[in-house]
């Protein structure tokens, strides 16, 4: 299997979903998978943001995982936030031949380390301790929410009345896939429903969550 079309469906992505993202034709796409790739930088640093991989490691500039190290990212694979898991993963295949192995919790925090709570929460990660409590601050607050006012489920064609406070009805809340219910938790700011004022990374995850209606699931 070629490692664009491994890193795809690492990604969670089928060959029409990528493309659709990619803005490039499934046929186009499915020749990079399976020829030698003609992209162009512009088109290899795309995919790289799509795939949330890096753009050296699209196009093989960087060690191919070993069978070792495959079983250690089965070990970490429940984390949600699959960038620092490939950036894990890389560290490990491009280490100094010789050096001693480090611990998969060393590994971790030392990829953690270089991620700031901002920048994990625009991923929509909850790996972080600070941000798994931060979520669960915002949860408790939302649950105390009541109905303030005419307030319906974000999903398309759902009339369902919700608190403001409340991206939507719980059937279509678990419709959405966990990646982005952790994104709408990370950029959500308790209050925002009150003073209408979310912020911008909030609005982006808010379109993201559309277009995934739009393209992926049925009203």
């Amino acid at each position: 299997m070629s490692r664009l079309r491994a890193t795809r469906e690492g990604a969670g992505l089928s060959l029409g979903q990528a493309s659709r993202l990619l803005g490039v034709e499934v046929v186009w796409l499915s020749e990079q998978e399976t020829q030698d790739p003609s992209a162009t930088p512009e088109q290899f640093a795309t995919m790289a943001k799509v795939y949330g991989c890096s753009v050296a490691w699209l196009r093989g500039e960087t060690a191919e995982l070993s069978a070792e190290n495959e079983a250690l990212l089965k070990t970490i694979e429940h984390t949600p936030d699959r960038a620092t898991v490939r950036e894990f993963m890389e560290m490990i295949s491009t280490r100094d031949p010789g050096a001693p192995m480090p611990s998969t919790n060393e590994r971790l925090a030392a990829v953690s380390r270089k991620h700031t709570l901002a920048e994990m929460a625009a991923r929509g990660s909850t790996s972080s301790p600070e941000i798994d409590r931060t979520v669960a601050s915002k949860r408790r607050y939302v649950q105390r929410q009541r109905q303030t006012r005419d307030h319906h489920c974000h999903w398309p064609g759902c009339t369902t009345q919700v608190p403001p406070a409340m991206w939507g009805c719980r059937a279509h809340w678990f419709r959405l896939p966990k990646v982005l219910r952790d994104r709408i938790w990370a950029t959500y700011a308790p209050g925002q429903e009150a003073n209408m004022s979310p912020s911008a990374e909030y609005l982006q995850v808010a379109d993201d969550v559309q277009r995934w209606i739009r393209e992926q699931a049925k009203p």
